[in-house]
């Protein structure tokens, strides 16, 4: 391997930011990776806790119970107090 090369090709960076403009094509990834559309299967308190997180993170999320009357009250009252009683989701 030719040393002279190695010494002149330019070092990559170890990290990369999507909010840098000069970034070509990390734009997109960005409106993407914050704007999923994300369905969780299960509402019991793992399902409505990851729902909680990534509806406060910006993304879109349906979830998704077996349940009727539990679907109910997380639509009409926006809690689940069988699983987490003392929680009140924005």
């Amino acid at each position: 391997m030719d040393l002279d090369a190695k010494k002149n090709h330019p070092q990559r960076p170890t990290y990369v930011s999507v909010d840098d403009p000069k970034i070509i094509g990390f734009m997109d990834l960005k409106e993407s990776v914050y704007e999923t559309k994300i369905a969780i299967l299960g509402a019991g308190s793992w399902g409505t806790a990851l729902a909680m997180v990534l509806k406060d993170n910006g993304h879109d999320v349906c979830l998704w119970g077996n349940n009727a009357s539990q679907i109910e009250e997380i639509n009409t009252n926006h809690t689940n107090h069988q699983y987490l009683p003392e929680v009140i989701f924005k």
